[in-house]
């Protein structure tokens, strides 16, 4: 089932009654249901960690300026242009019985001759990442040379506008209901702690997704995100 953004402004105006009502644009009504799917791909991800998540192999020659890769040539599964959105872990010589793990390093280790490890686990003993924007670094550069698999995550589709043909991400469309309630939330100006009965609907809608992704261990295995809110608006709620 293919839901285009036409479907999704369209039920988001039926719930707010603002159907063929000219106050909003139909760029407002875009940017309010790309709201709407941040914040359910926020929730989708707080609860189940495979969601969007993906890997990718790359290979570094070495030496000064050979020991970077760049996250944001990840695009994720699939045919719509995904951008990366949270880096998770890196493995050394993947698929081989060398395989290890590189851990990330602190600022204050950037000039120590030796890189120590910890337990658990069998990480690199002499290399490391850090980040630096989105570039992946591997220190030191004398010994970056070799292949890598990145695991990621990356960022739900976003219309660009009220015409694009691009469907919503095929693992959200069984909670399009949520993009349309929380959509005419924003178009009404309603909190997510009001009385209201669409946030009384969205609450409702939460908990239903919260119960569908429970786990045997009783609770999520949570991987925070390490990117900001950008878009503008910072709820206090959970979604």
């Amino acid at each position: 089932m293919a839901i285009l953004v036409a479907t999704l402004i369209d039920d988001a105006q039926l719930q707010s009654d603002k159907r063929n009502d000219g106050q909003l644009a139909s760029a407002d009504w875009v940017k309010m249901v790309n709201w709407a799917v941040k914040s359910l791909y926020r929730l989708l991800t707080s609860l189940d960690p495979d969601a969007y998540f993906d890997q990718q192999d790359f290979t570094l020659a070495g030496g000064v300026g050979g020991n970077t890769f760049d996250l944001k040539t990840l695009t994720g599964t699939g045919s719509l242009p995904h951008t990366f959105r949270a880096l998770h872990g890196v493995d050394f010589r993947p698929d081989t019985t060398g395989r290890r793990t590189v851990t990330r390093r602190n600022f204050q280790e950037r000039n120590q001759g030796a890189i120590g490890w910890w337990l658990p686990g069998q990480p690199c003993t002499d290399r490391k990442y850090d980040l630096r924007a989105k570039i992946l670094n591997i220190t030191p550069y004398e010994v970056a040379a070799g292949t890598y698999r990145v695991y990621y995550r990356y960022a739900p589709y976003l219309f660009t506008g009220s015409a694009d043909t691009n469907p919503l991400d095929a693992e959200l469309e069984e909670y399009d209901e949520y993009i349309g309630v929380m959509a005419a939330m924003k178009a009404l100006g309603i909190e997510e702690s009001s009385q209201d009965p669409l946030a009384q609907r969205l609450g409702v809608l939460v908990q239903e997704i919260t119960d569908e992704h429970e786990r045997d261990d009783e609770s999520p295995a949570v991987i925070a995100d390490v990117e900001d809110n950008d878009d503008g608006w910072n709820p206090s709620g959970p979604w």
